[in-house]
Formats: C-alpha cells, sequence, structure tokens
C-alpha cells in the first residue's frame, strides 16, 4: 500500500478506496491529522464531493 503524502496541497489528486479525486481544501482535523474536501475524478465518484480524514481511530 503506498504511503499517504506528508502534506496535502489543493489541485493534488488523490487515490483513496480505489477512485481518484481532486482535493478542494484541506483543513487540520482536532485528532492532529488532515481534512481533505475532494471531488470525484474517476468514473464511479465523478461530480460528487467528499470528506476524508488522514488519521484513522484508534481502538
Amino acid at each position: 500500500m503506498p504511503q499517504p503524502p506528508a502534506h496535502y496541497t489543493p489541485g493534488m489528486r488523490v487515490e483513496i478506496r480505489d477512485a481518484e479525486w481532486r482535493v478542494k481544501r484541506v483543513d487540520y482535523g482536532s485528532d492532529g491529522g488532515y481534512v481533505l474536501n475532494c471531488e470525484g475524478l474517476s468514473e464511479l465518484v465523478q461530480g460528487r464531493e467528499a470528506l476524508f480524514l488522514s488519521k484513522l481511530e484508534q481502538n
């Protein structure tokens, strides 16, 4: 599995859950990670917007 980049920037393309997304906005999350506001590019998610967290929850 590829390692996530150290920093995310608007305009960069990312692959999340087997789909390609373009990062529109990056905010810092309260957990110390990033909140990525993305727009779908690949066929299945094209035209959709989604928020992704860069840090996993600890159980």
